[in-house]
């Protein structure tokens, strides 16, 4: 059994992360031509660029080492 991580806490750890190293999580609205383009999640760097682009937080948490084995995001897995 897995425990489940918000959304938002999964935004907020990854966003703390990211600060450290001068880049931001941005998520997308889901009508929006960047929604298309680079999925609901990207991370941006200090010039608005964006550098990666996913449908989901659980990869990027996980490459992280911000999510744990026994814990999954909520509505991911």
């Amino acid at each position: 059994m897995k425990a489940i991580v918000s959304e938002r806490a999964a935004i907020a750890r990854l966003s703390r992360h990211l600060k450290k190293s001068g880049q931001s999580l941005i998520v997308n609205k889901a009508n929006s031509p960047s929604y298309r383009e680079f999925g609901r999640y990207a991370i941006i760097n200090v010039h608005n660029v964006v550098e990666a682009g996913s449908s989901t937080l659980t990869g990027w948490l996980r490459e992280e080492r911000l999510l744990k084995e026994f814990e999954a995001v909520e509505g991911e897995e």
